[in-house]
């Protein structure tokens, strides 16, 4: 069975794993493109829109072993930083994340969030 994680821990997890295996300092600082639900409709309401709505789903996402889930580095706005690194460096980093992910029988699971706005201009 995958570990299971609460949505907090889990992001923490991974930021942490993340963090640990920084190429470069600030490499991964998330301060550039992370809002929190409330912020994202404030920016919203500033922008001129009304009947703001803002929901965060949650989707767990499965990988059969923690090698493969370090793939997941290079769709999220990471992939730049960790693309440009020489081969050596980026498979010590893959290397690194794997081991801060852990692997158990039925894969690693890690629980993603992601904020869904409407509204009416």
């Amino acid at each position: 069975m995958a570990p299971q994680f609460g949505r907090r821990t889990e992001v923490r997890l991974v930021w942490r794993a993340l963090l640990s295996c920084q190429p470069f300092p600030r490499a991964f600082d998330s301060s550039s493109y992370c809002l929190s639900a409330a912020e994202l409709a404030d920016l919203l309401h500033a922008a001129g829109y009304r009947d703001v709505d803002v929901q965060t789903a949650e989707l767990d996402a499965t990988w059969p072993t923690a090698g493969e889930a370090t793939s997941t580095m290079l769709g999220t706005p990471y992939g730049p930083a960790v693309s440009v690194l020489p081969a050596d460096a980026r498979q010590q980093l893959r290397a690194r994340f794997a081991s801060k992910l852990g692997d158990s029988v039925g894969g690693v699971t890690i629980r993603t969030a992601s904020n869904i706005a409407r509204g009416t201009k």
